[in-house]
C-alpha cells in the first residue's frame, strides 16, 4: 500500500468513516448509489453529488491531499448519468414565448402573406417551433398572436438574434414595407412559465 493510500485510510479513521457512511446511507433507497472501483472509492471525488449533505465531509479535499482530476471528471459524468431527481423519461424542460403584434386592417392581408410564406419559413430554419397563431380584436385594434416553444431561454435568444440578422428576411421586410407600408405596429413579448398543475400539451415534431 503506497503512502497516498495510507493517508486516505488515516483520513477515513479521523472522520469515523464507518459511522458516517452507515448514517448517510439511511434513506437512500430511492437513489442509486454507485461506486465505480476501489480506486475511485478511495479517491473520494466520485461520491460528489450522489449522496446527502451528511457525506459532504468525504467530498472535500483536505490540506495535503492531492486532487485526482481524472476522478473528478468521472464524478461529474457519473453525476450527470445517475442524477436522483426522479425526472420521468422523455420529459424535457421547455419555455413558451407569447408574441402579440398590432396589425392594421388596410394591409392585414399583406402581413399574413408575409408571415405565412416568408417569416415562418425563415424562422423554422433557426429552430422556431410554432404551437399556434390567432387574431384578436380589442376595441378597434386588431392583433396577431402566436405561441412559440423553446427548450430553454438561451436557445430562444440565440434563435431570435439569428433570425433578425438573416439577410433574406431583412430584404423581404424592406420590400414589403416599401410596397404596403409598415405591417406591424407595437409588439408585446412575454415569457410564459408553466404552473405545476398545468395540463400537458403536445409538442410539434415530438
Amino acid at each position: 500500500m503506497d503512502g497516498s493510500t495510507s493517508g486516505r485510510f488515516r483520513l477515513f479513521g479521523e472522520l469515523g468513516f464507518e459511522d458516517i457512511l452507515r448514517d448517510a446511507l439511511r434513506g437512500l433507497h430511492s437513489c442509486r448509489f454507485i461506486l465505480m472501483s476501489s480506486r475511485a472509492l478511495f479517491g473520494l471525488e466520485p461520491l460528489l453529488g450522489l449522496a446527502p449533505p451528511r457525506l459532504e465531509a468525504l467530498h472535500r479535499v483536505r490540506p495535503g491531499q492531492t486532487r485526482d482530476r481524472a476522478s473528478e471528471r468521472a464524478a461529474r459524468q457519473l453525476h450527470a448519468r445517475e442524477s436522483c431527481k426522479n425526472r420521468p423519461r422523455g420529459v424535457v424542460p421547455v419555455v413558451h414565448q407569447l408574441r402579440v403584434y398590432e396589425i392594421f386592417d388596410h394591409n392585414k392581408a399583406a402581413f399574413h402573406a408575409r408571415f405565412r410564406d416568408h417569416a415562418m419559413r425563415i424562422m423554422k430554419r433557426y429552430g422556431f417551433a410554432f404551437l399556434g397563431m390567432w387574431e384578436s380584436q380589442i376595441d378597434d385594434q386588431t392583433e396577431f398572436v402566436y405561441l412559440l416553444e423553446w427548450p430553454d431561454v438561451a436557445t430562444k435568444e440565440a434563435a431570435w438574434r439569428a433570425f433578425l440578422a438573416d439577410e433574406e428576411w431583412k430584404e423581404i421586410k424592406r420590400l414589403t414595407n416599401a410596397q404596403h407600408g409598415d405591417l406591424v405596429g407595437e409588439i408585446e413579448d412575454r415569457l410564459l412559465v408553466k404552473t405545476a398543475y398545468s395540463p400537458a400539451t403536445a409538442t410539434p415534431g415530438r
